[in-house]
């Protein structure tokens, strides 16, 4: 399903609030607006791999091509308009009439220099993840100076021929959208390529296309944004915003002191707090996009039996995980898929296995498997987020029940992705985000062959001879009925074999002051503040 429009409130009180700094009560002109940023924000950098907080920094600095709103949608960002051709090969996109904070226009030289070096995997973590254009590769190993495919016959218009027939590509760019801000040609045009990724520009991003931009990063603290006077869509309602790392305790307690003005996520057990509070402020919820999951290593010896990896997807209680962690506030999968839309790609297949939690299936499907009881593996996990802290517990008492025995090692985002690079000292990790709900070539880039960590986004080095091609042949044609029969046969793979657990899919739950308006959020954490430029308090 495709993330609801709208906002579910489900408390509100409305009481005199905050003003400038925050505090409840407090009078004078309300010119400051503080928020949470994720603590997975380690930087702010669009050539490492894509977190939570930065996803939430870009989308209040930092403009994409084109993103996704609330209810699934593409749209346009800084693209009025685009159209892909019948056959699927060419891509022509006009532009808004749009400035960066510097005052210079943003142009299809802008958007010309920064694709071709988001689709360099040498500088590029998440080049994998969208199709290439014609004279990509040939720009990527030196042998060009720019990227042939791309036409930039006046300011405004931008025209892509890709590589291969791409159905999708569009949907690629909109599911990361925020992750590939467009950059500025007039600031980083003379930095050599194999330096760009470690340009200071991208600790400081001193020109912003965004409502805000970046006053001051405190690493583990807080970022300070300042109002983007030159902002093209609007006026930006506040002088100053500070976007706070802060755990959910503390988020919960400035939250009811009127220091925080907004927080999310909030948990569904801060849900309940909240609401039994009452004080000043609104919970929103909306139908989650971003799946929990328990990531299975696929390049492990130990995990190359189907049946082993059906034994844990059926030994794990994720129904008693979502009722007790999420007190409900989340839904599971059936078919263990984490394809969630769109809608024409989700018909009905009778093909997929449904996973309930049966603890005797497990040790059946464990015993034809000859898997040996004594042998343990390990579960890496990231601590910081409360429900996965939990489900960690949950999960290696539900696979000992199953007889198979779990060792949980505990890491940060850098030591997970350095873990990564070699694959070859865990079985599984804990992993959480992403929009799978644009299109279903976005859950591609997470099982190809072709895109196994470090080379793409498949840190679970999930690989079936074939599945690639059947890939390939989903992108190539735009007719979706033959599309949708395609994806059923991939969906059947990954359903019999699967890449992983998915866990739960969590309720975006947000926590908002009642003073503030516009306030829109997403089922995405990292979009939560897809629509920040609009936000004004209340008259």
């Amino acid at each position: 399903m495709t993330a609801a429009a709208g906002l579910g409130l489900v408390a509100a009180s409305l009481v005199a609030c905050s003003s400038g700094g925050g505090g409840t009560g407090a009078t004078g002109p309300r010119t400051t607006l503080n928020v949470t940023l994720s603590t997975e924000s380690n930087d702010f950098n669009p050539f490492t791999g894509t977190m939570i907080g930065k996803g939430q920094f870009f989308d209040a600095t930092q403009t994409p091509l084109v993103g996704m709103d609330d209810s699934g949608e593409i749209i346009g960002r800084l693209a009025d308009s685009w159209e892909i051709s019948p056959d699927a090969s060419t891509v022509t996109v006009t532009l808004k009439d749009a400035t960066w904070s510097d005052g210079e226009p943003i142009t299809s030289a802008d958007v010309a220099f920064t694709y071709a070096r988001y689709l360099n995997p040498q500088i590029s973590a998440n080049s994998g993840r969208v199709g290439l254009v014609v004279g990509q590769e040939e720009f990527n190993a030196g042998t060009a100076d720019t990227v042939s495919g791309m036409e930039t016959p006046d300011d405004s218009t931008i025209i892509f021929h890709l590589a291969t027939p791409n159905a999708a590509w569009v949907s690629q760019l909109a599911s990361l959208d925020k992750f590939f801000p467009i950059l500025p040609e007039h600031a980083l045009g003379d930095v050599a390529l194999d330096a760009l990724a470690d340009d200071d520009f991208f600790t400081s991003w001193p020109i912003a296309s965004g409502p805000y931009k970046l006053d001051e990063w405190k690493s583990g603290q807080y970022a300070h944004l300042v109002k983007n006077d030159k902002w093209w869509d609007g006026t930006a309602a506040f002088e100053d915003v500070y976007m706070r790392v802060l755990e959910s305790d503390a988020a919960l307690a400035q939250l009811t002191t009127g220091e925080l003005q907004f927080a999310s996520p909030v948990t569904a057990k801060d849900k309940d707090a909240l609401t039994a509070k009452s004080d000043g402020f609104q919970v929103l919820e909306v139908p989650g996009i971003a799946p929990a999951y328990l990531q299975f290593n696929n390049a492990d010896p130990l995990l190359q039996d189907p049946r082993i990896k059906q034994a844990m997807v059926y030994a794990i209680d994720r129904d008693g995980i979502c009722k007790t962690i999420l007190l409900g506030a989340c839904s599971v999968p059936a078919n263990n898929l984490r394809q969630l839309g769109p809608e024409w790609a989700l018909a009905d297949n009778g093909d997929l296995t449904e996973y309930p939690h049966d603890v005797d299936k497990a040790k059946s499907l464990l015993a034809e498997a000859g898997w040996n009881p004594d042998t343990t593996i390990t579960l890496v996990n990231r601590p910081g987020d409360s429900a996965m802290d939990n489900a960690v517990n949950v999960i290696q008492s539900n696979l000992a029940e199953a007889g198979i025995n779990v060792e949980i090692t505990n890491t940060d985002t850098p030591g997970l992705l350095t873990m990564a690079e070699t694959f070859d000292s865990y079985q599984m990790f804990m992993i959480g985000g992403g929009n799978f709900a644009a299109d279903p070539d976005n859950l591609a880039s997470y099982t190809r062959c072709s895109a196994r960590y470090p080379a793409g986004a498949n840190m679970g080095q999930y690989c079936v001879d074939g599945l690639d091609a059947k890939w390939d042949a989903g992108l190539a044609t735009g007719d979706q009925a033959e599309r949708t029969s395609i994806y059923h046969d991939i969906y059947t793979t990954i359903n019999s074999n699967p890449d992983g657990v998915s866990l739960y899919v969590p309720d975006g739950l947000a926590a908002a002051s009642v003073q503030l308006d516009n306030v829109t959020i997403h089922g995405n954490p990292s979009s939560v503040y897809w629509n920040i430029g609009h936000w004004t308090w209340k008259k």
